[in-house]
């Protein structure tokens, strides 16, 4: 997308802040993140993220796409995935790391500054608006910029394209659609909010997996729409669980 097309596209949604007082206003409009804790304890947290750059005519678009704009990246990815992880021993405590769990070691790859597919974010403004003006020379762009996305968003249109990619899988092996269960409106069988949200994130997990490695009817489907989801890298990462990852997963 060119600047042009860009400018046209988010002109609504783009606010101009030029005093620290401004600044400060606008990111304090934004509504607060949830927290929680998960059952094995971890901080869970939902709401807007934030990544800073330091021009205004930088994309959201991750490293592996900039590097092989007019290849196949998902086979440069492949490779570069295959030879990391035969190194990586090295360098690192792979023991937590198991080999099917790619979001891991993508996360792992992201933070050693190998490209992938994977964008940066963080819960704070603040903090991306620190990256977006770290280290800046004098001259070198008329705006910086701190890009805000709505998770809940996000994971509504993420799960939109996954369960329709999932009955483009059905149809094209010619699968009955799974049978729908018995919902019970007494008290006692309701899911507390807690057990809804390990229900919704069990679902969300399972999306994420076969977007990672998507196949068949369902690759042929995200060549045309494409996959773009939210997720918390895995709590083994040299990260931890502060930084939230976009994951682009169009092919």
């Amino acid at each position: 997308m060119d600047n042009k097309a860009k400018e046209s596209r988010f002109r609504d949604n783009i606010v101009l802040s030029c005093s620290w007082l401004k600044i400060r206003e606008h990111f304090d409009q934004l509504p607060k993140p949830a927290r929680g804790r998960d059952e094995d304890g971890q901080i869970w947290r939902m709401g807007w993220i934030f990544r800073g750059h330091k021009k205004e005519s930088y994309l959201l678009e991750p490293t592996i796409e900039r590097e092989y704009p007019y290849a196949d990246w998902d086979e440069a990815e492949y490779k570069t995935l295959q030879e990391f992880q035969s190194k990586a021993g090295l360098h690192m405590d792979t023991t937590q790391l198991q080999p099917r769990d790619k979001l891991g070691w993508l996360a792992a790859m992201q933070h050693y500054g190998a490209p992938t597919r994977l964008l940066d974010f963080t819960y704070s403004p603040y903090a991306a608006l620190y990256f977006a003006l770290r280290n800046r020379r004098k001259g070198e762009a008329d705006f910086a910029e701190v890009w805000g996305l709505d998770t809940a968003v996000l994971r509504r249109q993420a799960g939109k394209v996954s369960r329709e990619a999932d009955l483009k899988v059905r149809t094209h092996r010619r699968l009955t659609p799974p049978k729908s269960r018995t919902v019970s409106f007494a008290p006692a069988d309701g899911l507390t909010s807690f057990q809804q949200s390990q229900e919704d994130d069990k679902y969300w997990d399972t999306s994420i997996r076969k977007a990672l490695n998507p196949c068949g009817a369902r690759r042929e489907y995200f060549n045309g729409r494409g996959f773009v989801a939210e997720a918390l890298p895995t709590k083994h990462n040299p990260r931890l669980s502060s930084i939230p990852y976009h994951l682009n997963i169009s092919m």
